[in-house]
């Protein structure tokens, strides 16, 4: 070995042993790995080398609520020259030349036709509509549908209680009409509320109306009161009761039979002497009370119907007057004992006068009487005598009774 030259055996061993683990790693890293093959999904048609499957297609007849039509496939197999195809309304409207997964999508309005194809096979098929899907609720901010519904609150208040302040006046003036109360004037109202309920949303305004009206009518006074006609026959008391307005008519009845006259019949009354008004009080009525000495003073005009009452006034005037049934006792018991008194004062009277003309026909000795002219010179003296006896004892029953009184 030559001496000279150590270093260049040192370097191919050096060489050799690094050269090991190098060509190592490079055959590791272009080691070609075993093929993998995932398959997807298996084709639905296959014509020659050329297969496809079609995930998305619209359906043959279909009307699709929608903008837009979509579809997807997949395709193996296909080259420039074995290319396929999809034909909207007759036109070519893609060609597929390489291998892969495609998506289409074209926003359409109407019918069209649809095909998807080779040149040797036709696929799919379809002939369907596109309807414009309906659009969208209108969006409402909060704020503004809060603010229609406080207005649209104000509106229905201030609508129904104009309605209320209508209604009012109108059972007062109704009341007005009828005079009393009665039901069949409430029928209006129950129509009004009936028909308002029936159809709320457009004439709920006749609710407050019939209800404030009807509340109005009962809770308003009458024009009209009850007279208490009482009449007097020999041994009993017979009453009437009529209903009296203001108007000096007798309230009748009501109802659609009258409706020639407002649904009320009424008659004219008349009172004749009718100077001492009366009120009865009992049962919890307040009645006027009117005094008839029997039937005949009460008459009815066949024509007008026109009721003519003729009152007894000192019937009246026996129950007004305070006292007056004592006073009439007082004074009959007095007439009585005034009676007793003159009877048995005109007995006493009568023996004082019958003794006095015996004795003065004792004293005149008109027996005993010779001529006329004596006779009647004596009898005018007798009368004469008698009178002044007669006076002076009806002077004395009358000093008696006064004494008496007093």
């Amino acid at each position: 070995m030559n001496p000279g030259k150590p270093w260049i055996a040192m370097m191919f061993l050096f060489i050799a042993f690094f050269s090991f683990p190098f060509g190592y790693c490079v055959e590791q890293e272009y080691q070609a790995p075993e093929p993998r093959v995932e398959i997807i999904t298996r084709p639905e048609w296959i014509s020659g080398q050329v297969a496809v499957h079609v995930f998305t297609y619209p359906e043959d007849g279909a009307t699709l609520e929608q903008n837009s039509v979509i579809v997807q496939v997949a395709v193996w197999g296909v080259s420039p020259g074995r290319p396929v195809y999809l034909f909207l309304d007759s036109l070519e409207a893609v060609r597929i030349e390489t291998p892969g997964y495609y998506r289409y999508e074209w926003e359409l309005a109407g019918s069209h036709h649809l095909i998807f194809r080779d040149d040797y096979m036709i696929f799919k098929t379809a002939e369907f509509s596109i309807a414009p899907p309906p659009p969208s609720p209108p969006s409402v901010y909060v704020s503004y549908m809060e603010e229609q519904l406080e207005n649209q609150r104000i509106q229905v208040f201030t609508v129904m209680l104009v309605a209320t302040l209508v209604g009012t006046p109108t059972g007062g003036y109704l009341k007005r009409k009828t005079k009393i109360f009665t039901e069949w004037a409430l029928v209006p109202y129950g129509v009004c509320l009936l028909f308002g309920c029936l159809r709320l949303d457009q004439f709920y305004p006749l609710i407050p109306l019939g209800v404030s009206g009807a509340i109005s009518y009962i809770l308003a006074g009458g024009y009209a009161g009850e007279t208490l006609v009482i009449v007097a026959e020999e041994g009993q008391l017979v009453s009437h009761i009529y209903t009296m307005d203001d108007e000096d008519h007798i309230v009748q009845g009501f109802g659609p039979r009258y409706w020639r006259t407002g649904f009320i019949d009424r008659a004219k009354i008349e009172l004749v002497d009718h100077r001492y008004p009366i009120e009865f009080k009992g049962f919890g009525r307040k009645l006027s009370c009117i005094l008839v000495a029997g039937e005949k003073n009460i008459e009815t005009d066949s024509v007008t119907g026109k009721i003519s009452v003729k009152c007894s006034p000192a019937l009246a005037k026996a129950l007004t007057k305070r006292g007056v049934i004592e006073k009439l006792e007082q004074k009959l018991a007095d007439i009585n004992y005034r009676s007793i008194f003159m009877e048995r004062a005109l007995n006493g009277v009568v023996s004082s006068i019958i003794m006095d003309l015996e004795s003065l026909m004792g004293e005149m000795k008109i027996d005993q009487i010779g001529s006329v002219s004596e006779a009647r010179v004596k009898v005018e003296e007798a009368s004469k005598r008698i009178k002044e006896q007669l006076l002076d004892a009806e002077n004395r029953i009358q000093v008696e009774e006064d004494a008496r009184v007093g």
